[in-house]
């Protein structure tokens, strides 16, 4: 039972989870010793590709709506 605004509607933001990947793969346990002990790196951020969605009072009531997309991240590092 949600009390009356005065100044308006109030504003709600859905329920948003976001889950991310991250790997790595050292190259020397593929082609043996290697100078600078490399490794590969893969990240993906939002995998699941999840939206983030605000509205007024009710969820059909849309009053903005993102979708940030999905970021993949390659990657080499090393040491020295």
């Amino acid at each position: 039972n949600a009390k009356q605004c005065n100044a308006g509607a109030y504003l709600f933001s859905a329920a948003y989870g976001q889950a991310d990947l991250s790997s790595s793969l050292k190259l020397s346990d593929l082609f043996g010793e290697i100078p600078s002990d490399p490794e590969l790196t893969f990240d993906v951020q939002n995998l699941f590709n999840a939206k983030q969605q605000s509205y007024f009072e009710l969820p059909d009531a849309v009053h903005s709506y993102y979708n940030r997309g999905q970021t993949f991240l390659l990657g080499l590092r090393g040491t020295l």
